[in-house]
């Protein structure tokens, strides 16, 4: 998925969360791709959940990123998506179920 956004829109950064699975194999790949990588992690311990999530989403769409790639996830997954339909960040969703909106294409 990475490798065809990359191909059509030439990503010069990956923003990530840092957690296991999706976003570590993203991080990877920008390593790999040679692109700058910046992790945002949420500080559970200090701020608990929900207030972990919603203040990293703000962290990550304060560097301004020009698209959200969502794979399928728990509730912050979508609550990345919802963030960034919000600020009207084009997200494009893969392999997600039941989607309450519908995707825009990068």
């Amino acid at each position: 998925m990475l490798w065809c956004v990359h191909e059509r829109r030439g990503l010069a950064e990956v923003i990530h969360g840092g957690q296991r699975g999706v976003e570590q194999m993203a991080n990877r790949w920008g390593f790999e791709q040679g692109l700058h990588r910046v992790e945002v992690r949420a500080e559970w311990s200090k701020y608990g959940n929900p207030r972990a999530i919603l203040l990293r989403n703000r962290q990550m769409f304060d560097l301004h990123p020009h698209g959200v790639i969502a794979f399928p996830g728990d509730v912050n997954s979508r609550t990345v998506v919802q963030a960034a339909r919000e600020r009207g960040v084009p997200v494009l969703l893969k392999l997600w179920p039941s989607l309450p909106w519908k995707p825009t294409i990068l």
